[in-house]
Parts: structure tokens; C-alpha cells; sequence
């Protein structure tokens, strides 16, 4: 299951940001070649990250020792990348608040922070339409919190809702809400007309196997 979940989050979202991109290029060859070609370019750098993505992905299955190191800062740059590729594949504004604190975090957990992170600036960016999302993490005693708000068309239902009720709806993102409970954290959903809001907690001391 987690194999699965982690070539969707990694790979499969991020090949089908690339073929929607091609569909762009493919549409500007006629009118605009010069800038047809731009795109092209773009999107070959995107598939050789995928590519060093997808070799980082195979070397994480190889058995490593924890190491409590530099998760955090580690965290932050791959977010930043992140924001800057949406913004790039999408007509919206992402916010990045990284106002997280100054300690170790092993290596294997700020990796699911960022598959968190990603799931849901995408499912914002492809699905709800959104002009503006915005990402805020912060870390208070012992946990971590992860904040994603967007001003899109919401999900099909309305109000606020925990991880418990949503498994008993059978509702929200899936890969997301299994994440979450393997890491022994909870989460809320706020969805509306006007947008949707996504807090996820997690317990610093959270056990990834």
C-alpha cells in the first residue's frame, strides 16, 4: 500500500501534469511554434526530474538507517519546488508558509510531510478549479501541522469533517487520508462553495516503516 500510494503521489501525478502540458504544446505548434518549442523544452526538464524523482523513489526502498538530520530544511526546498511547478502548469497563485521550527526531523517522515503537502496543492490545482491555494506548516510542542487552503469549487459535500467521519462517509482523498492514519495523525476537512480547507496533524515522533 505504501508503494502504491507513493508512485501515485510521485510519479503518476506528476506524468499526468506532463501530458496535459503536451496537450498545450500540441495546441500551440499551429499559431505558435516559437513558443510551442519553449514548451517542449519545459516539459523535457520536468520529465528528466521525474526521472531523478523515480531513482531517489527506488533508492528510499533499499533498507537505510534513520537519521535524524536536515528533514526540515529538506522539506522547505522541496516544497519551494513544488510551488514553483504549479504555478508553472497552472493558472494559480500558490502561498508557501514555512514558518517551522529549527530541529531534526528524520529524513523518512519529512518525505511523507511533502507527499501530504503535494497531494493536496494538486487535487486543488487539477480538481477544484482554485485561483489561489495557500500552504502553511508549523510546529507546536510536539507536533506538526499542516494547513491547505485553496478558494475553489470545494468537494461534493459541505461542512467540517475529521478523518473518522470521513471513512465513515467513504468520503475525501483517498491516499491522503490512509497517509495520515499510518503516520498515527489526524485530519480535518472544511469544504464549502467558497473553497476548501485541509489541517493535518501529526505527531513529531510519528513512525515511518
Amino acid at each position: 500500500m505504501r508503494v502504491a500510494r507513493d508512485l501515485h503521489d510521485r510519479i503518476l501525478q506528476s506524468l499526468a501534469g506532463l501530458g496535459l502540458q503536451l496537450v498545450v504544446a500540441r495546441r500551440l505548434m499551429d499559431r505558435d511554434s516559437l513558443a510551442a518549442v519553449q514548451k517542449l523544452d519545459d516539459i523535457q526538464q520536468q520529465f528528466e526530474r521525474v526521472e531523478i524523482d523515480m531513482r531517489n523513489f527506488i533508492r528510499r526502498l533499499r533498507p537505510m538507517p534513520t537519521e535524524p538530520s536536515q528533514g526540515m530544511e529538506r522539506l522547505e526546498e522541496r516544497c519551494e519546488t513544488l510551488q514553483r511547478r504549479v504555478e508553472m502548469q497552472w493558472p494559480v497563485l500558490v502561498e508557501m508558509d514555512l514558518s517551522i521550527a529549527e530541529r531534526p526531523m528524520p529524513h523518512e517522515l519529512a518525505d511523507q510531510v511533502f507527499l501530504i503537502v503535494q497531494e493536496g496543492v494538486l487535487n486543488a490545482a487539477r480538481h477544484a478549479d482554485a485561483s489561489s491555494i495557500r500552504v502553511s506548516l508549523q510546529v507546536r510542542d510536539e507536533e506538526l501541522q499542516v494547513e491547505i487552503s485553496d478558494d475553489g469549487k470545494g468537494f461534493p459535500f459541505s461542512g467540517s469533517y475529521d478523518l473518522a467521519a470521513l471513512n465513515a462517509m467513504r468520503a475525501g482523498p483517498l491516499t491522503l487520508k490512509e497517509r495520515v492514519a499510518e503516520l498515527r495523525g489526524n485530519l480535518r476537512l472544511e469544504s464549502s462553495q467558497a473553497g476548501t480547507r485541509v489541517v493535518v496533524t501529526l505527531p513529531l515522533a510519528a513512525a515511518v516503516s
